[in-house]
């Protein structure tokens, strides 16, 4: 998928190939960091709770509907959604990859807070996870 956004940003949008591009290893970083955690949390329920891996397709499916992938942040702003926006980490983590690529610009500061502020939370409920059920997963195997 990244390898067919870069086609078509060098063919329809060549001047958005800048110096915001530095701002992209970083927010690989931080979709890593983000990632990681939250693969190893679904990992341990998953084990524990057979069902669970439907669930997360449907707790994916609506967190998708409500972020902006496909339409623009605009359409949020009007009326009472905003906050949808402002407390969704993935829409923060769109936006990391959104700003330079799409519109060749910095992502903002508050993007990265978010973001970043995401990974330690999740990161922290890993551990949280991984030390309560360190003992009882070989059982659920």
């Amino acid at each position: 998928a990244t390898i067919g956004l870069l086609i078509w940003i060098f063919a329809w949008k060549p001047e958005n190939c800048n110096a915001s591009w530095i701002s992209l290893p970083f927010s690989f970083l931080l979709l890593f960091m983000i990632g990681w955690p939250l693969s190893t949390i679904t990992a341990l329920i998953t084990i524990r709770f057979r069902d669970f891996s439907q669930m997360v397709t449907l707790l994916l499916q609506a967190l998708w509907y409500v972020s902006p992938v496909f339409f623009l942040p605009s359409m949020f702003e009007n009326g009472r959604i905003k906050w949808i926006l402002d407390y969704n980490p993935v829409y923060h983590l769109l936006c990391l990859f959104r700003a330079p690529l799409l519109h060749g610009e910095l992502p903002l500061f508050i993007n990265y807070v978010y973001s970043l502020g995401t990974a330690l939370i999740l990161g922290i409920a890993a551990v949280f996870f991984l030390k309560a059920s360190e003992k009882k997963v070989i059982f659920y195997l």
